[in-house]
């Protein structure tokens, strides 16, 4: 299959001139190779006659180059081909691949972006607890948010405590007995989220589990150690 471009080196016209070098500047870069016909050449009169029969036509009826082939067929003017390229579809466009092969690439090429995200995220926040990662990623949008939308009441509070605040005053409060112990409602606190949904797990920190009974209570602790030291 050849790919053709026709022109004309003779125009006045500065858009048409501009398309021309446009389209050359592309396929180069793209490393696609074509071949290029000046159809105001003498000896290119059949093409000229080639291209004004089958080239795409304008509303005014006319053919505006440059012209797009694929052997003996058209894929379009300088608009359809500026239109490929930012559907990012110019390989389709071209005719250099068909609607299945360039399906299939694309969906390669998504599912490559969606595991390297995924990836970047997991590194990022050093967990894999998709709640988790949810509540973070919340948070960092919202942090953004409030960035540029300062609370003139509460200046000293930071983009990052507003955030988290938001997100609690929109989480779901669990009913606890007014008439219960304090220590009851501690464990039914505690028992109500998952702690790793919580708190996360980087590579540099080892979480250790404690468990503590006073008076027929029992109360969980967590221990985060830290290269640095160790917090509570």
């Amino acid at each position: 299959m050849v790919l053709r471009v026709y022109f004309i080196s003779t125009t006045g016209r500065r858009d048409i001139r501009k398309g021309q070098i446009h389209v050359f500047s592309v396929l180069s870069s793209w490393k696609f190779p074509y071949q290029a016909i000046d159809v105001a050449a003498p000896e290119n009169e059949n093409d000229r006659n080639f291209v004004i029969d089958t080239g795409k036509k304008s509303e005014d009826g006319k053919v505006v180059l440059p012209q797009i082939f694929q052997e003996e067929k058209c894929c379009g003017d300088y608009l359809d081909f500026l239109n490929a390229i930012e559907d990012e579809k110019l390989q389709l466009f071209l005719q250099e691949l068909n609607k299945q092969e360039f399906n299939i690439i694309k969906q390669k090429e998504k599912t490559m972006i969606d595991e390297t995200t995924t990836k970047v995220i997991h590194f990022y926040y050093q967990s894999i607890n998709v709640t988790y990662l949810d509540l973070r990623l919340i948070h960092s949008l919202l942090t953004i948010t409030y960035t540029s939308i300062p609370d003139s009441n509460r200046s000293m509070l930071n983009a990052e405590y507003r955030a988290f605040e938001s997100i609690l005053r929109h989480s779901p409060r669990s009913e606890f007995d007014p008439m219960a112990s304090s220590l009851d409602i501690a464990e039914q606190m505690r028992a109500s989220f998952q702690f790793d949904v919580i708190v996360s797990h980087p590579a540099q920190c080892q979480v250790k589990k404690q468990i503590y009974e006073y008076e027929e209570q029992t109360v969980e602790t967590y221990w985060i150690y830290h290269r640095s030291g160790n917090i509570n």
